[in-house]
């Protein structure tokens, strides 16, 4: 039987039928003794009825808020996405460091360019130090000796060694580097419709002398939520004291990954799609599962995720992201070359650089040749001088330039047809993998992924096709695997058997399931907007342009872009009278494993109001 409550008139009118017909009363008039009694009475069921409408709601998942419905969803182990502060990158710069561009490109082997304006360079006291190029790779310093201000040229003590384009920067180079310290306060300026956002710097960085930006400096917002979310060159305002005298700052890419609390609508619906994923395995749970994971060391965490299943690879995909279109942590086991010649039977070789190289190891000389390969343990590192100590002498001669890696050594002596083998690192890294196989006295041999062997990322099992590894073989491989978010991500998924508890795992037994990230699908939005009386359309610009990176920014992975979205949101932004939207002249489509952002590969905003 259902519960019904009923109401304060349907409870007095049955108790007064009820007496009337069981006593000679006769006076129920408003105002009568008996029934302001019965009404008296019906108040007090008819207050119950209404805790008990009110219990009920509070322990039914579609119907609770707040706390009760934070209550409901603990049962099941979801806690509420607490609101988080959107990060980005802002760069210091030099206001008074005299500077200028190139008005024409130059070729290596020149002695003189042309710059914008050459009037704040020292006329006198040559030589002068200048730096060319900064932010290029063909950055170079040099020095001028001559410098006509009416014609803008500047005239070098010896020949460039690069080529260099219009725009590319000129400057003098002098004082010491700057060395900037956390703590920095830059904000975004408050508008007439809304406040300051302030931003704090979490980390170091250095202006170096004779560059006009510093190293990007990672900053936090104060407040968290999406109010954080701003773009390109909109942090121009320091709030605390400027580092230095003639200081400026601007964030030369969008800062995101705010949000605000989770609302009661997001965690109803997330704590329906979790309960009905509860059967581990499911395509609902794995995508489901691993949001809100989180990094230990990063603080990064998945807002989003999508699967993608491949029949063609019989491989599971998760792909996840933690609302920035981040990078993900990888490492490679160290690689680098051979610095100069070696003969046979050395002992030690000399390399570009060890920094990356573990104190002890096993390493490979020269893969290229599968005739001249070796596969030789080292016992000692000198990082000063980049000498690599052999535990054994060098078979072959090698010439400058080889490559000479680290490996993952998987056994130096194999069973007989032995054919499962793990790596010591794992997730692996797509693409990354090369697996050797070296039996006795043998060269060895470069293995093929699907051909020779199967390789299941996720756990960084290898199985052998067929009858397995010779006995006494060697089996070694060198990757890149993933660190930090990924690699939290997979340890999730997989499962940890010394902390079950903590991870219990999600894939089911069988399936390959690997995490990673989505490819970022750019998206171009250009529009035109006319505002309503009293309203300017350049004042609404930025608000305009902040709205609709805001929509897609917020979406998922897999997630379209809908044109008619896009305007609605605009339409939103109070001043808008109207707007045309040129591009995209449809919904864009994204794909199951891209994720839509509104800025390019260097971070400058795609979206054009006007």
């Amino acid at each position: 039987m259902s519960f019904t409550p009923r109401t304060f008139e349907e409870i007095r009118d049955d108790a007064i039928a009820y007496v009337r017909m069981q006593t000679d009363l006769t006076d129920f008039e408003v105002g009568s003794v008996i029934r302001t009694i019965i009404e008296a009475a019906a108040l007090e069921d008819d207050e119950q009825y209404f805790q008990m409408v009110q219990l009920l709601d509070a322990f039914r998942l579609s119907s609770s808020t707040g706390q009760d419905l934070d209550d409901r969803v603990a049962d099941f182990n979801i806690v509420r996405l607490q609101p988080q502060s959107a990060t980005g990158y802002i760069v210091i710069q030099n206001g008074n460091l005299v500077t200028s561009t190139l008005s024409f490109n130059t070729i290596p082997g020149a002695t003189t360019v042309l710059v914008g304006n050459s009037t704040k360079f020292p006329t006198s006291g040559f030589p002068v130090n200048v730096r060319i190029g900064e932010g290029t790779t063909l950055v170079e310093d040099n020095t001028i000796t001559g410098n006509n201000t009416t014609t803008g040229q500047l005239t070098f003590g010896s020949a460039l060694n690069n080529s260099h384009s219009v725009g590319d920067r000129v400057s003098v180079v002098s004082g010491t580097n700057i060395q900037l310290v956390p703590g920095i306060r830059g904000q975004v300026p408050a508008t007439s419709t809304s406040p300051a956002v302030v931003f704090v710097s979490v980390d170091t960085g250095t202006l170096v002398a004779g560059n006009l930006s510093s190293t990007p400096i990672k900053v936090r917002a104060e407040i968290p939520g999406t109010a954080g979310n701003v773009g390109t060159a909109q942090i121009t305002q320091f709030v605390s004291s400027p580092p230095f005298d003639g200081a400026a700052l601007t964030n030369q890419s969008n800062t995101s990954g705010g949000r605000d609390i989770e609302s009661d609508d997001e965690l109803r619906d997330r704590a329906f799609a979790s309960i009905q994923s509860l059967s581990r395995g499911t395509v609902l749970t794995l995508q489901q599962g691993v949001l809100g994971v989180e990094d230990p060391v990063t603080s990064q965490r998945v807002t989003t995720s999508n699967v993608l299943e491949s029949f063609v690879t019989n491989e599971v995909t998760v792909y996840v992201d933690d609302g920035t279109g981040f990078t993900p942590d990888e490492v490679e086991l160290a690689r680098t070359f051979l610095h100069t010649n070696i003969g046979i039977a050395a002992s030690s070789v000399v390399l570009d650089d060890v920094s990356n190289y573990p104190s002890q190891g096993v390493l490979i000389i020269e893969p290229s040749d599968l005739s001249k390969m070796e596969i030789i343990a080292f016992t000692a590192v000198n990082y000063a001088t980049n000498t690599v100590t052999l535990a054994t002498i060098t078979a072959h001669a090698h010439i400058a330039g080889v490559e000479v890696s680290v490996v993952d050594q998987l056994t130096s002596n194999a069973e007989s047809g032995e054919s499962f083998f793990d790596l010591s690192k794992s997730p692996v890294v797509r693409a990354s993998f090369r697996l050797w196989v070296k039996p006795p006295s043998q060269n060895p041999q470069l293995m093929t992924e699907d051909t020779d062997y199967f390789l299941n990322r996720g756990v960084g099992q290898i199985e052998f096709i067929g009858s397995g590894v010779a006995a006494g073989s060697a089996v070694i491989a060198s990757y890149s695997y993933y660190t930090g978010l990924i690699a939290q991500v997979q340890k999730v998924i997989n499962g940890d058997p010394t902390d079950p508890t903590n991870y219990p795992g999600l894939r089911a037994g069988g399936v390959r399931v690997i995490a990673d990230t989505p490819v970022i699908r750019r998206v171009s939005v250009r529009l035109a907007i006319s505002a309503k009386h009293g309203f300017q359309e350049q004042d609404l610009v930025p608000s305009v342009r902040e709205t609709v990176e805001a929509y897609i920014n917020g979406l998922g992975i897999g997630a379209d872009v809908v044109l008619a979205e896009i305007i609605r949101r605009v339409m939103s932004v109070t001043g808008v009278a109207d707007v045309v939207v040129s591009l995209p002249t449809s919904n864009v489509v994204v794909l199951e494993n891209e994720l839509p952002r509104p800025i390019d590969a260097a971070g400058t905003s795609l979206v054009s109001v006007n």
